[in-house]
């Protein structure tokens, strides 16, 4: 889609679910873990995946076994160190999220999976595209200013409220 850059409706519809599906994860999850705890959500967030994906690999018939078999030459630290940081993400999600306003949790998950996607593009593959990266740098800028803008306006109203004090 990117290299093309055709218009492909399957995919722009695809991606537009996947970010809600993401953004309504991510106000689940701080909602729980301000309820419940940190842990309670993230091990509630992984095993509601595990219950999705299994449900999909049933309902479509997945077959598994050309999986389990390339599996044998990755390295257990990968299996592993996916999980743990995955744990590590979805907890400070729950963390973070309660904390800074929706949008900017948003834009700062997007920008976080962009720029990994470029690096682990780039180092596995040879691949860097300089579009994303582009754009990615032109979301970062507009990103910046937003909280800038913000920031004058709440310094502004304290000190009205200061001088009206």
């Amino acid at each position: 889609m990117v290299d093309k850059w055709e218009f492909q409706l399957f995919y722009l519809i695809s991606a537009f679910l996947t970010g809600i599906i993401v953004l309504m994860t991510m106000i689940l999850n701080s909602q729980i873990a301000i309820r419940r705890g940190m842990f309670y959500a993230t091990r509630t967030n992984y095993l509601a995946g595990l219950a999705t994906v299994a449900l999909i690999c049933i309902i479509t018939g997945y077959e598994f076994k050309p999986l389990a078999t390339s599996l044998n030459g990755i390295h257990p630290i990968y299996w592993f160190g996916g999980g743990v940081t995955g744990a590590l993400v979805v907890a400070g999600i729950g963390y973070v999220v309660p904390k800074i306003p929706t949008l900017y949790s948003t834009i700062l998950i997007f920008l976080g999976q962009i720029m990994t996607g470029l690096f682990i593009d780039y180092f596995l593959s040879n691949f860097f595209s300089l579009q994303i990266f582009t754009g990615s740098i032109m979301v970062f800028l507009g990103f910046a200013m937003n909280l800038w803008i913000d920031a004058s306006r709440s310094k502004i109203k304290r000190i009205k409220m200061q001088c009206n004090e």
